[in-house]
């Protein structure tokens, strides 16, 4: 394909029916009971997980890994059991009961909801789906006696990179004791309260990319390259055109534009076309167009590639020698930039660092006259910028008496927790006072504005 034929090709798809899809079979692959109701599966799929989400529209299962199982945001109920679902065959599955948070009762799914919205067990939210599902499993067996310690082994099988653990363990807790709650947003900037959207978040109702779906949605799949560093002789991709299902499929060829991008240098190739050379294990070498997911990734692996294969750049100390050989396809050198700099003391008295300050803090004294006052609220002990804007507002310059001892978090809390409780700072004048000073006590916890039924 060629120019813009693959371009047209695909502005003519409208929508596709799920039942001409071609690699619908006649005889279903695998028949069972999902959330209460029979169903049956039709399409090749590799797992359950994929058979969920792409032909049975059912979503709050994530992808997060598949086929590995490492991450546990696929978790579902298979008679009642706890299972990762990417590593579930349809086989296994034939004859069984599957249930997802969908196949929740409306109760169960409010009560975890508001858990987790109140206790604040969770930030993204991509993982919560799955451990829900965990915990559901672990409190349908044990109820009020499950305890935080054995959940915790559990959820050894999921990875969340947000939460640290600790919030999602006390709002399975809640649920496991009956624990009831009415999350409210935050009332003001820098408030407690439960996060937006937190339990379409948690029920995994809230779309992610992956999730949505819209009327004869395609999918693609990247054909890599199979060598790190090779000059690309030809591609063929014809037998991946002729592959059930498929649109169409793109080489760099086809795709009209700038081949580079790159946000300071516009120095990567998108893709790489016949007689360039790749530069590394992702570079893309063609695109394939077809109905459905995995019709698109077995077609990717028909096209095929010829190679002159070269020994890949991989010493940055090596590369930097000037017979080294270019790492980067149609660059003229693999040094991107050269950065000097000098260590040592900064010299306060430096015109080079003075002159401009000064020259601010005069323009700002001219501008609020000799009757204003001049508050600092950086850092108080830096003498560099400190002693010149002295020299210049005398005894208007002032400084919030709590910021002694305190580092850039703690005035910046500092600051928030004044103007929520409406306080204003204490101000002295920074002339004649001393600027350091012990650590104080740290800011006392806030209580949560969370309600209990």
């Amino acid at each position: 394909m060629r120019g813009r034929a693959g371009f047209d090709k695909l502005s003519n798809v409208t929508q596709l029916d799920d039942g001409a899809r071609t690699d619908a079979a006649a005889a279903p692959a695998a028949s069972f009971v999902l959330n209460g109701t029979p169903v049956a599966v039709y399409r090749k799929h590799p797992h359950l997980l994929a058979a969920l989400r792409e032909e049975l529209d059912v979503t709050s299962p994530k992808d997060g890994c598949s086929p590995s199982g490492q991450c546990g945001c696929c978790t579902v109920l298979i008679d009642g059991k706890a299972v990762v679902s990417c590593q579930q065959s349809l086989a296994k599955t034939a004859g069984r009961t599957v249930t997802t948070l969908e196949g929740v009762p409306e109760a169960e799914r409010t009560s975890f909801a508001n858990a987790f919205a109140a206790c604040g067990g969770l930030q993204c939210g991509f993982c919560i789906p799955g451990i829900v599902m965990r915990a559901k499993a672990q409190i349908d067996k044990k109820g009020a006696d499950l305890q935080p310690e054995d959940m915790a082994r559990h959820l050894g099988a999921h990875l969340c990179r947000c939460t640290g653990y600790v919030k999602i363990l006390e709002a399975i807790d809640a649920v496991a004791k009956g624990k009831q709650f009415e999350p409210q947003l935050a009332s003001t900037v820098g408030g407690a309260g439960a996060k937006y959207e937190a339990a379409q978040l948690t029920l995994g109702d809230r779309d992610y990319i992956d999730d949505m779906r819209v009327p004869g949605m395609l999918h693609a799949a990247l054909h890599l390259t199979a060598h790190a560093r090779a000059e690309i002789v030809s591609i063929d991709a014809s037998a991946a055109l002729a592959a059930p299902g498929v649109i169409a499929a793109f080489t760099a060829a086809d795709i009209p534009g700038e081949l580079r991008v790159g946000i300071i240098h516009k120095d990567w190739p998108a893709m790489i076309p016949v007689g360039g050379r790749t530069s590394y294990a992702g570079d893309v070498l063609a695109v394939v167009v077809a109905e459905t997911r995995q019709q698109a990734r077995d077609a990717a692996a028909l096209v095929t590639v010829e190679y002159g294969v070269l020994p890949p750049v991989t010493d940055p100390q090596a590369a930097l020698a000037a017979d080294a050989p270019v790492a980067v396809w149609g660059t003229n050198g693999n040094v991107l930039g050269i950065s000097e700099y000098s260590r040592g003391d900064v010299d306060a008295a430096h015109e080079g660092y003075r002159r401009p300050l000064e020259r601010a803090a005069r323009a700002l004294a001219r501008a609020i006259g000799p009757r204003c006052d001049v508050v600092l609220l950086g850092s108080i002990a830096t003498g560099k910028y400190v002693d010149v804007l002295h020299d210049i507002f005398g005894q208007r310059f002032c400084y919030p008496v709590e910021f002694i001892g305190r580092g850039d978090m703690s005035r910046g809390g500092l600051m928030l927790r004044s103007a929520e409780e409406r306080r204003e700072l204490e101000y002295v004048s920074i002339d004649g006072r001393s600027r350091r000073g012990s650590r104080p006590p740290r800011l006392p916890k806030k209580k949560r504005t969370v309600r209990r039924a």
